[in-house]
């Protein structure tokens, strides 16, 4: 995106963080900007509608085509400019970009996602992006305190526990009969009749996943 944008440089963005660099700079493009500022970078954000953050946003009625319209009024399109042309981070940009990894460390994370780039963004004094939210009633200090708690939220939910795939409780299943002693033959056979049918189902998707792919 910028002429010192090496992988090395966003290797720890994670892709959903990427796509917010793209949508910045393709937002640059649309207004005719030669320069990518910290409202483009802002409306990037929203224009990937992450699950984390997008709530946030939208309780505060900011929304991709809301913030559109502000960064028209603010920045208004400029002359035509080549798609080939190269589009530089304004000052505040590479500083936004830089509180972004601030953010990350902060929350004791080894990767930038949507959040700690929302809040880089977001947290440059007087930048344009703030003008953005503040044409929404709300303040510096509102929206980063908003997105603290959703992400301390987020940090706080536990751990879903994964239920166990289907061969995994016909294992447990035979433990538990051969564990519980004596076993009605009946029993052992009708759970080894299932097994047997469980066995054809999987051989049966993995032979038409062959022949599907080419894989013969």
């Amino acid at each position: 995106m910028t002429e010192e944008s090496g992988a090395e440089r966003f290797d720890k963005f994670t892709e959903r963080a990427r796509r917010m660099l793209q949508h910045g700079q393709e937002t640059a493009f649309k207004f005719k900007h030669p320069y990518i500022d910290t409202s483009h970078l802002f409306v990037g954000v929203l224009m990937e509608r992450d699950p984390e953050i997008a709530d946030t946003f939208s309780s505060f009625g900011i929304t991709p085509d809301a913030a559109n319209s502000v960064l028209e009024t603010l920045q208004p399109k400029g002359e035509e400019i080549l798609e080939s042309e190269f589009l530089g981070l304004t000052k505040d940009g590479k500083e936004a970009i830089a509180l972004s990894v601030n953010s990350a460390n902060e929350y004791g994370d080894r990767y930038i996602g949507p959040i700690h780039l929302a809040k880089g963004v977001l947290r440059i004094q007087e930048g344009t992006a703030i003008k953005i939210i503040e044409s929404f009633g709300i303040t510096q200090e509102q929206i980063l305190a908003a997105l603290d708690k959703s992400k301390r939220a987020a940090q706080q939910k536990p751990e879903p526990t994964p239920l166990p795939d289907r061969e995994t409780q016909y294992v447990a299943k035979l433990h538990q009969l051969l564990e519980n002693r004596p076993v009605d033959k009946e029993q052992i056979l009708d759970y080894l009749e299932s097994t047997l049918i469980f066995v054809e189902d999987i051989t049966n998707f993995h032979e038409g996943h062959r022949v599907r792919y080419g894989h013969v």
